[in-house]
């Protein structure tokens, strides 16, 4: 993607100082103002950006963990949110000693992914050649005021640990591009990569696998209680969601193989009636049915 994500409505940082898990995407425009969100994207919480994946917050981290999947997170369908491990691999066709750990920083190939000129960076905009065709801009941040703007280009990544998460960086007086790590509560530009990854927040996982292929979910339309039976005995851990139509996690929890049972029931009784998804992840796969609540 050659340009930040800009996605969702826009909120006030002197009114909300927080991204909120309400259903609804939330982003910061530098300085409050619509055209910079426009021009440079919006500022967006390492939680918004995953969609508090998995009961993720900005104080900790998801459980179970990511691992290798891809996560769409706020990114459009077919894009996923990229790890540090994707960055380093970009970042290494331009500096072969590149590998995002040991060696973090590289001096010279910020260069190659800087936008020239100085639209979307201050002067002097070192030797930015964009070779990469990326396009970085120079967005600012918003942790709890807002900085750097057209001096710093913050780009937040998928993994995290505890209340930390990796990002990239680029400035506008030197040629470095760096990875390394930032609070999760302060608000960074967003960049996705081509590739499905999970999406909690639409219900289904983009590679659309059925639930009838590891269990029976019935009664549907259900009233008082909903039934998942798993149709092979094999322990496992396995995340359970129950997601609105809005996008909201009205109901999860984690099944862990030690306490295994292949007969489950949940109480949907107090759930409003309406269409709903219901879904499990096992393996860092998620399988999903359309399911309704009804009230007699």
């Amino acid at each position: 993607m050659k340009e930040n994500l800009n996605v969702g409505s826009k909120i006030v940082s002197t009114a909300t100082p927080n991204q909120t898990n309400n259903g609804v995407i939330e982003k910061y425009c530098y300085n409050d103002l619509d055209a910079n969100c426009t021009d440079f994207g919006g500022l967006y919480q390492w939680a918004e950006m995953v969609k508090y994946f998995r009961g993720s917050t900005n104080d900790n981290s998801m459980t179970p963990a990511l691992g290798t999947s891809n996560l769409q997170g706020i990114c459009p369908p077919g894009w996923h949110i990229p790890s540090s491990t994707e960055w380093a691999t970009m970042i290494k066709i331009y500096d072969g000693a590149f590998n995002g750990t040991s060696v973090n920083v590289s001096n010279t190939a910020g260069a190659k992914f800087k936008e020239t000129g100085t639209t979307h960076w201050n002067s002097p905009n070192t030797s930015a050649d964009n070779a990469s065709s990326f396009s970085a801009f120079g967005g600012g941040i918003y942790s709890g005021s807002y900085t750097v703007f057209k001096y710093l280009g913050h780009y937040a990544c998928v993994d995290d640990v505890n209340y930390s998460s990796k990002y990239v960086y680029f400035k506008n007086d030197n040629t470095q591009v760096v990875i390394y790590s930032e609070v999760k509560a302060n608000a960074l530009s967003v960049r996705c990569l081509k590739g499905a990854g999970i999406d909690m927040g639409l219900g289904i996982e983009n590679n659309k696998l059925d639930i009838g292929e590891i269990m029976d979910v019935f009664p549907n339309p259900a009233s008082q209680n909903l039934n998942f039976n798993f149709k092979k005995s094999e322990p496992q851990d396995a995340h359970v969601f129950i997601v609105n139509s809005v996008g909201e996690t009205v109901f999860s929890t984690l099944l862990l193989k030690d306490n295994f049972s292949i007969n489950n029931s949940i109480r949907v009784e107090n759930l409003p009636k309406g269409n709903y998804f219901f879904k499990v992840e096992i393996n860092n796969k998620v399988y999903s049915k359309k399911i309704i609540i009804e009230r007699k």
